[in-house]
């Protein structure tokens, strides 16, 4: 996603500027957490495709890669939430 340019973050009053802040940390704590849930669940699968082949998840491992879809949608609002107010500033400046 690109940034916004200096010109236009110089621009930017406080209350902007925290907001575009709280919004980037959001979408990088929940990309985060994302990537770690995914790797727990795809570790799991893998794990369970060598011992248990052919046969449904256990509930576990069902859990995790649920886990990880809904992580995988939380981090997609925030980088929605994000990208919408990058282009709102955009057009204000």
């Amino acid at each position: 996603m690109k940034t916004l340019p200096k010109s236009i973050l110089s621009k930017l009053t406080s209350v902007e500027a925290k907001k575009l802040e709280r919004l980037q940390d959001k979408c990088n704590k929940t990309g985060d957490k994302m990537e770690e849930m995914q790797a727990e669940a795809s570790v799991a699968m893998r794990k369970e495709m060598k011992e248990r082949h052919g046969q449904a998840w256990t509930a576990a491992t069902q859990r995790k890669i649920n886990q990880g879809f809904k992580y995988m949608a939380a981090y997609h609002q925030a980088s929605d939430e994000l990208r919408n107010y990058i282009e709102e500033i955009r057009k204000k400046y």
